[in-house]
């Protein structure tokens, strides 16, 4: 199996080949190259493929459908594999709901 079927595989979204390919290719992973076992560049890979089908429009054709909720989740599940490797992702940190109050004196 090569890095560009196990990361079709595992992330659940119809993907592009080139999406795919350009995930692989920025974190330094040959897309035919033989997949072994997760690393933290095919996670990080994976992650970025979150972050493109959160910037996607909702989708539903051939009894597939992508939500708004399933979006939350993909980038539910980008920031669990950018904690696992400590990296601070611009794209999910600061999403926490936060109060704010202002004194009127």
């Amino acid at each position: 199996m090569t890095y560009k079927e196990a990361l079709l595989s595992s992330v659940g979204y119809p993907f592009s080949a080139v999406e795919i390919e350009l995930a692989c290719i920025n974190r330094g992973l040959s897309p035919d190259g033989e997949y072994t076992a997760p690393s933290k560049a095919y996670d990080l890979a994976k992650a970025d493929l979150y972050l493109v089908a959160v910037n996607k429009p909702n989708i539903s054709e051939g009894g597939y459908s992508v939500t708004v909720s399933d979006k939350k989740n993909y980038l539910l599940l980008r920031k669990a594999i950018f904690d696992k490797y400590g990296i601070k992702d611009l794209f999910t940190s600061g999403f926490e709901p936060t109060i704010s109050s202002i004194k009127p004196w």
